[in-house]
């Protein structure tokens, strides 16, 4: 039974006997002894920045979460304590390895890759058919959050949010998590698994192969046909992984077949040899010199004094099926509109936020630090230097003012890449001259608000659309002088600075939509000349460079609305096309692979053409 406990019932050892692992990604972890539970790890995390007010409503979700969770290969978790200076999570003991350190320190036959991924694989699709009401998507699937049991079973962390990001989580732009995430991350573990070295950069397809083909080289040398045909069952489970070809139930399906057809007696002398090398370094707290943890100075300062978070946890907790609402804003209907409205697509339901401070439309913006920012526009003809925001968690009732942008824009597009805002191009003026559109790609940092000018794109272009994915901006259609549209994708590398042209879109696309979700770029609707509008759909993968145009379409044609992701789907809401088709909600199930148009009608008076669309995220995992 899951419990909150008192850090002074925990003891634990001044000397190296107390530590587990020091400076462990997930957290400094000590060994420690309670009276009722006997020998426990306390995963020590470090306190909450003061910009994150969701922490203890988190605490508090995953608590009532985490206390029906029971399944062989996910970490037993006892419960929680906290001190003044950080929290910890209590779970069971192991003095086996973390995965990561296993993979750099010890050679793995190649049966019990098999068995550890299969390990795994039935912990994530546990998760992912908790209950009959919804999944829980783990969204941090990475060698730092696995653990290895005395006997090698692998055990996956779970504390709800609360764990460490894995890289694929990290760069995602919306902090959205799915199902389809944890597969990807799967696919990352196999790769890991088969080299034995871990993913500390985005995966390049053609180094992953190379490598994968000098090992199979190795194994053909030393004439090893079982261990050839097991490497190339993983590395094909692996592709299907990350190509989004599967899901865990038929991965799990196809490892337990695989290890039926094997047997296990290669495996067990396999984990007879590496259980010996890991008892030989076990470490034994001596119970009779231990101290309370909550005066235990080491990783953090533990006054014994009230603790900073007072949290009783609370009788129920409703688990929405995501954590994340959309907000879109602006607009131009006869002139133009200050309407913010915010809508949640768990109930479908619309509220009013409080009016922009100035009416604008073909603005950008997005969501970061608790708050909404809202760029440029335009006003009267002239597009607008003016920056507002909104911030959530203070409940203001009125928009802000931040420093002005370095260039007055309007029909650009905004992108948060790791923390910053980035506004690649747009229109400076009335585009009657080429000088009217911009390459500058301006950026944004919020902590300090302030603006710099970090780069420039390729292509002058202005009604454009952009994605952020792994480091790189990713900046696709829009509209030149003579109102020539564009095919052109290119990107802008925000770490190296460096720019390059990658290959076009299958048809000229302005005033289109863009989002990245799973590690692909879509590009949706838009504009391809003079009145014709379209409703196909392309997607983009980053790894191959290559476009392909997705079968299902948009249910109406539609250009100028806004386009985001939350909840694992994408949305777009509003803008213009046939048929009154901008005022809905439509929203595209990567999993279904359907477009849908939702039930909610948008309020005329609410929506409006060149509407700005942005996710609200709340930073929690997603629960479908």
């Amino acid at each position: 039974m899951l419990e909150w406990f008192d850090a002074a019932s925990l003891r634990t050892s001044c000397d190296e006997k107390g530590v587990l692992e020091k400076a462990h990604p997930f957290g400094t972890t000590r060994r420690c002894w309670h009276k009722k539970l006997g020998e426990v790890a306390v995963i020590c995390k470090k306190p909450p920045k003061n910009d994150d007010p969701y922490f203890v409503e988190r605490v508090n979700r995953a608590f009532h979460q985490l206390k029906n969770i029971n399944h062989k290969n996910i970490l037993s978790i006892h419960g929680f304590i906290l001190w003044t200076n950080g929290f910890g999570i209590i779970v069971d003991a192991t003095n086996g390895a973390c995965f990561h350190n296993l993979l750099q320190k010890s050679a793995l036959m190649w049966d019990l890759k098999l068995q550890l991924a299969h390990d795994l694989a039935s912990a994530i699709r546990y998760l992912h058919h908790f209950d009959d009401n919804y999944a829980i998507v783990h969204g941090s699937i990475c060698a730092e959050n696995l653990v290895l049991t005395d006997d090698l079973k692998v055990q996956l962390l779970y504390f709800n949010g609360l764990e460490k990001m894995s890289n694929e989580s990290i760069l995602s732009e919306t902090n959205t998590h799915s199902k389809e995430n944890d597969v990807f991350d799967f696919g990352i573990f196999l790769y890991e698994l088969i080299s034995q070295e871990p993913v500390k950069t985005p995966m390049d397809p053609t180094l992953c192969r190379k490598k994968l083909k000098e090992i199979k080289e190795t194994i053909k040398t030393l004439n090893q046909t079982k261990d050839l045909n097991v490497l190339k069952f993983l590395e094909r489970v692996m592709w299907r992984c990350l190509e989004a070809k599967t899901g865990i139930c038929q991965v799990s399906e196809w490892l337990t077949q695989e290890l039926k057809k094997r047997g296990s007696k290669t495996i067990l002398s396999n984990k007879i040899d590496l259980i010996k090398n890991f008892q030989s370094h076990k470490m034994v707290l001596d119970k009779k010199n231990v101290t309370p943890l909550n005066t235990f100075s080491d990783p953090f300062v533990l006054p014994d004094t009230v603790p900073m978070f007072t949290i009783q946890p609370p009788e129920t907790v409703h688990l929405r099926k995501t954590h994340e609402t959309i907000v879109f804003l602006g607009g131009l209907m006869g002139s133009t509109t200050r309407n913010v409205v915010e809508y949640d697509p768990f109930t479908d339901t619309l509220h009013r936020l409080p009016d922009l401070y100035t009416g604008r439309w073909s603005c950008m913006c997005f969501f970061l630090c608790n708050s909404i920012f809202v760029f440029g526009g335009i006003v009267n003809g002239k597009p607008l230097k003016s920056v507002e925001y909104l911030n959530i968690a203070d409940n203001m009732q009125t928009w802000g003012k931040k420093g002005d942008m370095l260039q007055a824009i309007q029909g650009s597009t905004a992108v948060v890449i790791k923390g910053l805002g980035y506004l690649p191009g747009g229109i400076t003026d009335s585009m009657d001259e080429d000088s009217d559109l911009s390459t500058v790609i301006q950026c944004y940092n919020p902590q300090n608000d302030e603006w710099q000018i970090v780069g420039n794109l390729l292509t002058p272009r202005g009604h454009h659309a952009a994605a952020g994915y792994q480091n790189r901006l990713y900046t696709m259609g829009g509209v030149t002088y003579k109102d020539i549209r564009l095919r052109e994708l290119e990107y802008f590398d925000v770490t190296t600075k460096q720019s390059s042209f990658l290959q076009p879109m299958y048809v000229e696309r302005g005033l289109l939509g863009s989002v990245c979700l799973n590690g692909f770029i879509y590009a949706l609707g838009g504009q391809q000349k003079m009145f014709v509008t379209l409703d196909t759909v392309e997607c983009y993968n980053p790894a191959t460079n290559e476009w392909t145009e997705e079968k299902e379409r948009m249910n109406k044609p539609s250009k100028a609305f806004g386009a985001c992701v939350a909840g694992g789907k994408i949305f777009a809401i509003g803008g213009v096309g046939q048929n009154n088709a901008g005022k809905a909600i439509e929203v595209f199930d990567p999993v279904g692979i359907k477009w849908k148009l939702l039930s909610k009608k948008l309020d005329k008076d609410w929506i409006s053409p060149a509407t700005t669309t942005i996710t609200r995220s709340s930073d929690f995992p997603s629960l479908f």
